[in-house]
């Protein structure tokens, strides 16, 4: 489950880097700093960082979101 979050986190950030939103990039150097903080810890229970993380790499997408609904392109929905 948590494969498939970081998977459509990754995506929609992708999709708003694309278009030129610097939230989409923000968003994708946090995943990737995540990503890599994850894999080199000895324990998946001291993840500390993912609490702060993930909310800064939502409020990334939510601005990308309203960017995008500015312009009339949806960017959480497929088209």
């Amino acid at each position: 489950m948590l494969l498939a979050l970081f998977a459509r986190i990754a995506a929609t950030t992708a999709r708003a880097a694309r278009r030129g939103l610097d939230e989409g990039w923000v968003g994708l150097a946090l995943l990737a700093t995540l990503l890599i903080d994850a894999l080199t810890r000895s324990s998946f229970t001291g993840f500390p960082t993912a609490f702060l993380g993930l909310l800064l790499i939502g409020v990334a997408v939510a601005a990308a979101d309203a960017h995008e609904a500015e312009d009339g392109v949806a960017l959480g929905r497929p088209r």
